[in-house]
């Protein structure tokens, strides 16, 4: 199965939003597993779980969208790069689940953060493609940033590439979790540090692709 798809381009299309968050919890029948979870950007909750269900992906996606539509939430419903997608848009965060085109639901279901501003440029390795940025300004000041990006180089190599990238740009505290396969290989780390009031995580895994979620965030 190919690996997560960023959606966040769909809050564009999105003109307008009720006055509620917008949907937290897995739907039900939906088994999930943690690819990015409690990942903070700009004092609001990453969150990307690859699912899994029995049940087939179109009439899970169906039953989801009513029930989004039902709480008064805006919703969209489309299909891209091979996925079936239904998103909600809240105040706040907009909430996609995205399943495969295949028989059983196998996809992800993903909380981003919806305000946006400009953009900056995430720490990439090279030849990685970047599928999508987002910015987000608090009343406060505060200011976060989420990237996704995609690369053929195992995670293994990103995680080294990230850890010498951050230490040359002064970030401090870096340190590197990963959880390992049978084979000796990490099938999944999530690489951090800390600068002064900025904190970046960045989360990898391989699905085909190696796939790259950068977040950076100041703190209060």
């Amino acid at each position: 199965m190919r690996g997560f798809v960023s959606i966040l381009a769909l809050a564009a299309a999105c003109t307008a939003a009720p006055s509620a968050a917008c949907p937290q919890k897995v739907p039900a029948g939906l088994a999930p597993t943690v690819v990015g979870e409690g990942v903070r950007v700009d004092g609001l909750t990453l969150s990307i779980l690859q699912v899994r269900g029995a049940e087939p992906g179109e009439a899970v996606l169906d039953r989801v969208e009513q029930a989004w539509r039902a709480e008064g939430y805006r919703v969209k419903r489309n299909r891209a790069a091979g996925w079936n997608i239904v998103s909600a848009l809240g105040e706040r965060c907009l909430s996609t689940l995205q399943l495969a085109e295949r028989g059983s639901a196998e996809g992800f279901f993903a909380v981003n953060p919806l305000t946006r501003a400009r953009a900056g440029t995430p720490p990439a390795p090279p030849g990685a493609r970047l599928l999508s940025a987002v910015s987000s300004k608090e009343d406060d000041g505060r200011r976060g940033t989420m990237a996704a990006l995609v690369s053929q180089q195992p995670v293994d190599a990103l995680r080294e590439y990230y850890m010498q990238r951050l230490r040359r740009d002064r970030w401090e505290s870096v340190r590197a979790d990963a959880r390992g396969s049978a084979e000796g290989r990490s099938d999944s780390v999530v690489v951090s540090a800390q600068r002064g009031r900025e904190r970046i995580e960045v989360v990898l895994w391989r699905d085909i692709e190696s796939h790259i979620v950068v977040n950076q965030a100041e703190a209060l």
